[in-house]
């Protein structure tokens, strides 16, 4: 956002500037554990949208502070709604290669760097081998109903639910990511 946004978003939240930008440092650091504890990759990034959607809009002037951070909440939850959105919409080349026709797999493939290949393949070597055969498991499903009713099959087999069986991927998923991360980055 540029200066004369970021100084009417502080005008906004408060007439005087000090009080103005304690609200914006609580508000930010709010917002950051918010998404931080939806599980979201960059909440910092994610609580900056948030300001500037608002440094966009013209908001005016509202005459409670509890309605501002209504507001404020209420655009958090749409930009979590989009990062979610897109977050579904990136699909790892692993996760989608029976889908693929050959010569698109090809294509893809060539493009797939090896080291982070390498890294994968070493970060799921450094987690049991159930944990790994699950997350394999888990994604090598088709798709449509047939996933569903595999992947409730899959929670059953294991005496858990499916939210269960959901959080344990996902931080499986988290932890991997973690991994081929640091390996790519040595």
């Amino acid at each position: 956002m540029s200066e004369e946004e970021f100084a009417r978003l502080l005008e906004w939240l408060h007439r005087d500037w000090e009080r103005a930008a304690q609200l914006y440092l609580d508000i930010h650091a709010r917002l950051t554990r918010y998404f931080h504890f939806q599980r979201c990759n960059r909440p910092e990034d994610l609580a900056d949208t948030v300001f500037n959607r608002i440094a966009s809009k013209n908001l005016g002037y509202m005459a409670e502070e509890n309605e501002k951070v209504k507001l404020i909440y209420g655009f958090a939850f749409n930009v979590l709604r989009e990062h979610r959105k897109e977050e579904k919409r990136r699909v790892d080349l692993e996760q989608i290669k029976d889908r693929l026709p050959a010569a698109d797999l090809q294509k893809e493939a060539t493009n797939f760097d090896d080291a982070q290949r390498k890294c994968l393949r070493c970060c799921l070597q450094k987690i049991s081998i159930k944990d790994s055969k699950l997350l394999l498991e888990y994604h090598k499903f088709s798709s449509g109903k047939d996933k569903i009713r595999k992947r409730w099959k899959l929670a059953g087999t294991r005496r858990i639910s499916l939210d269960a069986l959901r959080q344990k991927i996902s931080r499986l998923r988290s932890g991997i990511r973690t991994c081929v991360n640091r390996c790519i980055q040595a």
